[in-house]
């Protein structure tokens, strides 16, 4: 045996028989190989002895012991080895090994013993725990069969790659000595630590196009609501890498028999001339290179987005007296100004406390009317009127307003619904009318979140080792055009502890006037606590860290978290 093992054992038994002699350790000398073997192991977070872990993050590494029937303990001394090139202690101190309940306590909790716990200095440069020892002061000794945690040990990762975290074993005697009356030690059981570098975010393509436009106009297209791709190396934090090229396709086919035809076009603003009634479909490909090597192998430098516009023949130029409402910031989306009869439209929909800004056109045979008073009323999803208003029209017969949609308190929802504007006009003796409408409410909002199976009926208590937990949420988009979103699930256990969590990727497009499943996968770590758990779902513009805020309250659902 090493002389630095018989060392520290010296010095760990004159701190215990400094408080009272430890009687069971003369049994030790007795030694007898036990039938069936005492076994130490690595186990990692998950409950296993392999895991994976993305670069930068912390986790700790339990050292479990087994030890069968007819065995007694009284204390051990071991060391751990580990790559250091690819993890590392957190504090590279010896605080970072601390002592289990295996020895001070019975697997229901009760105290068996006062024990005292000694942890070396670690040799960080050779990834090195050279000494850990714990012994008892009073009471012991462990009786088999039993098993449980020896120590836990914080680790920080630093490096892709693989890594193991060993139990050390020199020689046929082992450097780990433990105080029992049999030995036939298994020390097979070390830990395989798998590293992967973070996520790589791609670019995201985002187009800003009308739905609608009559031909013979000119129509822009814009790219510059894309977001730039993230490389997560070089470690630690990785590089943002800007969109460099913005590629355009446009694919036409017509209604009036004219041949289809294919268009491509570069920059992040373009225009181009709607010639004939028909579709367009367009693709933008957003391209964000790595500007910074090295690049992680599972990034990807590009996206494509696509958006379908009609283009449409409008219809002749109102005759007589004629009034077009509609609203300016939040196109509107079944119709347009100057798209035929009916000329009442949807706009897109508006969120709380969201400024809704009004104009209506007034002309007579198509020219404008200056300086005509119109009025406006503005209708809850109750039919209540909530508003009225006049005002004149300018050189050019416009005539508009802005007004702030409200929020009363916890009586707000209340509100949510199809709202409508309408807006008159007196032309010679003439009344003429349009309205515009629009949805009011969450733009997104968690229709549902569920487990599976479901609780409380039936009653299902996920296992801690090792279980994934699905979560499925159904997320309503109540506006007519695509929403970017960073979605979150969090699980808590009985205590109230965060035990894991799960997110998209990034900002995902949540698909127009529809409801869209999302699907999560938490796995329950082995150290969460037994009972009751919640799952809490939220929807943010983007991560709060970076400004976001949530585009609905958040949805809570309940699991159970059973034995091990």
């Amino acid at each position: 045996m090493k002389m630095k093992t018989l060392l520290s054992l010296a010095i760990v038994m004159s701190m215990m028989l400094s408080a009272m002699p430890l009687i069971p350790y003369a049994s030790a000398r007795n030694i007898i190989y036990a039938p069936d073997p005492i076994v130490l192991s690595v186990i990692f977070d998950n409950g296993l002895g392999e895991v994976t872990k993305a670069i930068s993050n912390n986790f700790i590494v339990n050292i479990t012991l087994s030890i069968p029937a007819g065995i007694q303990m009284d204390f051990w001394d071991m060391e751990i080895h580990w790559d250091p090139t690819k993890v590392e202690l957190q504090t590279h101190s010896a605080a970072d090994a601390v002592e289990g309940p295996f020895m001070a306590k019975y697997p229901n909790g009760t105290t068996r013993g006062a024990t005292v716990f000694v942890a070396q200095a670690p040799d960080n440069g050779a990834g090195i725990l050279p000494d850990i020892a714990c012994g008892f002061v009073s009471g012991g000794p462990v009786d088999g069969p039993v098993s449980g945690v020896l120590m836990q040990v914080k680790f920080h990762c630093i490096d892709q790659g693989d890594s193991i975290i060993e139990i050390y074993k020199p020689n046929e005697e082992s450097y780990i000595l433990l105080g029992i009356n049999g030995i036939n030690i298994d020390t097979t059981n070390n830990g395989l630590l798998h590293q992967v570098a973070p996520p790589a975010t791609p670019p995201t393509a985002v187009i800003t196009a009308p739905n609608k436009v009559p031909v013979c106009t000119m129509v822009t297209l814009d790219g510059t609501g894309s977001l730039p791709g993230h490389d997560s190396l070089p470690l630690p934090s990785g590089n943002d890498c800007p969109i460099t090229n913005w590629n355009w396709q446009l694919d036409f086919v017509y209604t009036n028999g004219t041949p289809p035809k294919t268009v491509f076009l570069t920059g992040d603003i373009v225009q181009f001339h709607c010639d004939g009634p028909g579709t367009v479909t367009v693709t933008l490909t957003v391209t964000a290179p790595d500007p910074v090597p090295p690049t992680a192998g599972g990034y990807v430098d590009h996206d494509d987005a696509q958006k379908v516009i009609e283009q449409f023949i409008p219809a002749p130029p109102p005759t007589g007296a004629f009034i077009d409402v509609y609203v300016t910031n939040n196109g509107d989306i079944n119709g347009t100004y100057g798209s035929a009869p009916p000329y009442d439209v949807w706009a897109d929909a508006y969120g709380p406390q969201q400024l809704v800004c009004v104009e209506a056109k007034v002309t007579y045979n198509n020219e404008p009317v200056e300086y005509k008073p119109v009025a406006f009323e503005v209708i809850d999803a109750h039919g209540v009127s909530v508003d009225y208003r006049v005002v004149f029209t300018d050189e050019n017969g416009l005539a508009g307003y802005c007004f702030r949609l409200p929020w009363e308190g916890k009586d707000a929802e209340a509100e949510f619904g199809a709202w409508s504007i309408v807006g008159t006009v007196d032309i010679a003796e003439h009344i003429v009318t349009d309205t515009v409408r629009f949805r009011f409410g969450y733009l997104l909002y968690i229709q549902s979140i569920t487990l599976t199976p479901s609780y409380p009926t039936p009653v299902f208590k996920y296992p801690k080792m090792n279980y994934v937990l699905h979560i499925v949420l159904n997320v309503t988009n109540i506006a007519f055009t695509t929403k970017l979103a960073l979605l979150t699930v969090v699980a808590y256990d009985n205590c109230t502890v965060p035990v894991g969590k799960a997110t998209t990727p990034g900002l995902d497009p949540v698909p127009a006037d529809t409801s869209t499943l999302f699907a999560f996968d938490i796995i329950i770590p082995h150290w969460a606590f037994v009972g009751s758990g919640a799952a809490y779902a939220n929807i943010f513009t983007k991560a709060p860290s970076a400004g976001g805020v949530p585009y609905c309250p958040e949805a809570t659902e309940l699991f159970y978290i059973g034995n091990t």
